[in-house]
């Protein structure tokens, strides 16, 4: 297939677009990103693969956005020795026309033809996606940023495959191997997945899972069989067990034994009474003994606490009296050492107004400096500005301007020259016995060049007259090149300059005197940033200070040791400092133990009152005595329970109770079992009522028979399931080793590519796919999904353009599109590349390179198409 024009209307982003001149061979079409060179790929891949009705999404994405118009593309190309042309219109009124040499088809027989003619099937194909392709044309075309990914055989493989095979002597059988692969595969996934796993889909799957339903409902079957016999037996026994409550009248002989364990209970409730109100009498009198005993020593404790009261106030008072000497001595030293800190500050304040002296004189000293300095300055500043007076004067009209424009002028010139001299035809008068002639009356020497660039009259001797007009162009061409001359001169007249270089040197002086200008300014700038005016100023200014500071500072005096005085005055108010916290602290304690010594004493006095107070109203001695009456009441209550409980004891009241609980327990367990048989013998009386055993066997019966059946069944299955996995296997294991033949072409046609781009090296394909899966170079093999993002791509288009000469020998259309598909390629594989794309085209591939980076396709030698 060879493309020769492209147009497009209202197609995507472009409103028009035209493109022709496409060559056999190499060709490049550049333009900016986002200026459609994608579109013109999918322009194509929509007008060959695409039905003009469609109305999927990919088709809706063709129209420019937000408007209604019909997309339209034109495609001119040739293919199997005839000459096409197709044109398609999508959406809006949705039509297509295929024409050639001898004939025309429109419709839906231009899809079939073009089916036809690309080999590819429209029918039963899946709904179209963007970046889908049919047939081989995956492979050929690739699409922007996909190139580094592999060659995406596809549907190609097959193609691919029926090419190599006419390489190879039909080594897979052809269409009939083919074919006869196809129908084991179909077989052996009638039954297996292409892990080998059985499919959920398959008749071997369904028998299993009949076997499966068969087999729970035999077992349910026989559970209920089971089960119904269970019932049988179970309700006999319990029949048996209510016989035998009815014979022995279990429930009447435990009623009678609970009111025996009744009346014998009630008869202690008497003894219980008695020991219950011995106890409580004996509880208040061990309550009342211990209240006396809690009186007694609540009134020790009172005691105690009165005593040690008085003692901690007297302790209290002692260390108050400690405390306020302390803080009295604390406080005539913290008098003394103030007075030392007056003392040493007194003589500080002195020393800092030496100080003071001392830094004035200094600050006078760098301002003598300073003053000296700055007057320097303002006189080198001065000078150079004298000297950038002198070098300000220049000549008018004589700068960078003038320079551009004689530039162009005499450009202009020359080029003008130039024209003339190549529109205009050269002369040569070779006249024999010395006959000689003459140019609008000027003799011309024989031999010599005569220009035809105007009108000219010759005269030859012995011959006559030669009226010569120059044609095309001549005549204007020297009237420019006469009006650039004019141009010129008149603007050398204008600036006063007898030629172009005097005014060139004259303006160059002029640059050098303005350079030398902004050097001297640039000085002055850097010497004197505030200005000469400035600095005057302030020379005056520090000038009339420094006169101020020496005329007012006075001799100075002999004031003593700065630093010693400032130590002592440091340790002075170190010690004033420590001596405050000190009376400070001192305060703190006096006070708190002031506090603490009221608190005591309040606390000593309220506790020998409580004492008192508790005297009166009941002495001690009167507290003893009701402890020892306490004592005697208790001993007779005491006694009294005892009696009370070994009379109840003796009658055992634990075992009267717990003999009445059993009776109780006894006679609700037989009612309890009673109602509880009753009810279950009425329970499967009614199940085995509504159930029949003897209906359960057929079905027993004939579910084992479909067992047996679906087990032979299942058995039959097996062994075709078995039959065409070994089938399937033998063949697809004949085809990978007839595959081996296949890949002789393609390393044939892949190692002139690679020996351009990789010397020593080989590419590794898959057997089963086709697809790249490894470099080897020398003798180090990498996997291709491993390689960097460049060699991948170079690989994959090496490999993409050996493939497009096998599909090409097997007669299948192969033009090769790639887009943007080098981006990854450093300068010098890029050029090694081009050497692999001119292979290409030598080989008979029109390649045609769609690219945004035009400078590193420039050396190609390829037509450049520009968007």
């Amino acid at each position: 297939m060879r493309l020769r024009s492209l147009s497009l209307r209202n197609f995507a982003g472009s409103e028009a677009r035209d493109l022709d001149g496409f060559q056999p061979g190499l060709n490049v079409v550049v333009g900016d990103n986002e200026a459609g060179k994608s579109t013109l790929l999918l322009a194509l891949r929509s007008a060959l693969f695409q039905r003009h009705r469609a109305q999927t999404e990919v088709i809706r994405l063709l129209a420019p956005y937000g408007r209604q118009v019909r997309p339209e593309v034109v495609v001119e190309f040739e293919t199997g020795g005839e000459s096409y042309r197709l044109r398609k219109g999508f959406l809006q009124k949705p039509e297509a026309e295929l024409t050639w040499a001898t004939g025309s088809l429109t419709g839906e027989a231009v899809e079939e033809r073009l089916a036809e003619i690309f080999r590819f099937n429209h029918s039963g194909a899946r709904k179209a996606k963007e970046g889908d392709y049919p047939g081989a044309f995956g492979l050929l075309w690739a699409d922007q940023g996909r190139a580094f990914q592999g060659l995406d055989l596809g549907q190609g493989r097959d193609a691919v495959a029926a090419s190599l095979e006419g390489e190879v002597a039909q080594v897979l059988g052809g269409d009939r191997g083919r074919s006869l692969l196809l129908l084991a595969k179909a077989r052996h996934d009638r039954f297996f997945t292409d892990r080998g796993r059985v499919s959920v889909n398959s008749p071997l799957k369904a028998v299993e899972d009949r076997l499966a339903e068969l087999g729970r409902d035999l077992a349910e079957r026989e559970t209920l069989a089971r089960s119904y016999q269970d019932k049988i037996e179970r309700l006999h026994r319990q029949r048996d067990r209510l016989r035998g409550y009815e014979r022995d009248d279990v429930v009447r002989a435990a009623e009678r034994s609970l009111r025996a364990a009744e009346e014998a209970l009630a008869g202690l409730g008497a003894l219980q009474r008695e020991a219950d109100e011995a106890k409580r009498a004996l509880r208040q009198a061990e309550l009342a003994r211990e209240a006396s005993v809690e009186r007694i020593r609540a009134r020790e404790t009172s005691t105690h606490a009165a005593r040690r009261a008085e003692a901690q106030a007297s302790e209290t008072a002692e260390r108050l009296a400690e405390g306020e000497a302390r803080l009295t001595r604390e406080a005539e030293a913290l008098t003394h050492t103030e007075a030392r800190v007056e003392a040493a500050r007194a003589l500080e304040e002195r020393l800092a107004a030496h100080a003071g002296r001392a830094a004035r004189r200094a600050e006078a000293r760098q301002l003598a400096a300073a003053l000296v300095a700055a007057e320097a300055r303002h006189a080198q500043a001065s000078a150079l500005v004298e000297k950038r007076a002198a070098v300000s004067r220049s000549e008018p009209g004589f700068d960078a301007g003038l320079l551009k424009t004689l530039d162009a002028l005499e450009r202009a010139a020359r080029e003008a020259a130039i024209r003339l001299e190549g529109a205009s035809p050269v002369l040569r008068l070779l006249p024999l016995d010395g006959r000689g002639a003459r140019a609008d009356g000027s003799p011309l020497e024989a031999g010599s060049a005569l220009r035809i660039d105007r009108p000219l009259r010759i005269d030859l001797d012995g011959f006559g007259t030669i009226e010569i007009e120059p044609g095309g162009d001549g005549e204007t061409l020297r009237r420019e090149a006469d009006r650039a001359a004019l141009a010129l001169g008149a603007k050398l007249r204008a600036v006063g300059a007898p030629d172009a270089d005097d005014a060139r040197r004259r303006a160059r002086e002029n640059e050098e005197r303005v350079r030398e200008r902004d050097r001297l300014d640039a000085q002055v700038r850097l010497l004197v940033p505030e200005g000469l005016a400035a600095l005057a100023e302030t020379i005056a200014a520090d000038r009339t200070r420094l006169a101020d500071q020496q005329e007012s500072e006075p001799a100075d005096e002999d004031v003593g040791d700065w630093d010693g005085a400032r130590r002592d005055l440091a340790d002075a108010e170190r010690s004033a400092g420590a001596a405050r916290q000190s009376v400070a602290r001192a305060r703190e304690a006096v006070a708190a133990l002031r506090s603490e010594a009221a608190h005591a004493g309040a606390d000593a006095h309220r506790r020998a009152e409580e004492l008192r107070d508790a005297e009166r109203d009941r002495p001690h001695a009167a507290l003893v005595a009701d402890l020892a009456a306490a004592d005697t009441e208790r001993a007779g209550r005491a006694l009294a329970f005892a009696q009370r409980r070994d009379a109840l004891e003796a009658a055992d009241p634990e075992t009267a109770r717990r003999t009445l609980e059993s009776r109780q327990r006894a006679l609700a367990a037989v009612r309890e079992d009673q109602s509880r048989l009753q009810a279950e013998v009425a329970t499967l009386e009614g199940e085995l009522g509504s159930q029949g055993l003897v209906s359960l066997h057929p079905e027993i019966e004939r579910l084992r028979g479909e067992i047996a059946a679906a087990e032979a069944q299942r058995q039959r299955l097996a062994l075709e399931a078995e039959a065409s996995r070994l089938l399937h296997q033998t063949l697809a294991d004949a085809q990978r080793e007839a595959r081996e033949s296949w890949l002789g072409p393609i390393k044939q046609r892949v190692a002139p590519y690679l020996r351009l781009l990789h010397a020593e090296s080989d590419v590794e394909f898959d057997e089963s796919t086709l697809e790249i899966a490894a470099l080897r170079r020398r003798g180090t093999e990498e996997r291709f999904d491993r390689l960097s993002m460049g060699a991948r791509e170079q690989v994959a288009v090496v490999t993409r353009l050996a493939l497009a000469e096998v599909l090409k020998r097997g007669g299948h259309p192969a033009a090769v599109i790639l887009d943007d598909a080098l981006v990854n390629t450093d300068e010098v594989r890029l050029q090694r590349m081009h050497m692999v794309l001119q292979r290409a085209a030598d080989m008979g591939l029109q390649v045609i390179v769609l690219t945004c980076r035009e400078r590193d396709f420039r050396d190609l030698g390829a037509p450049i198409i520009r968007l």
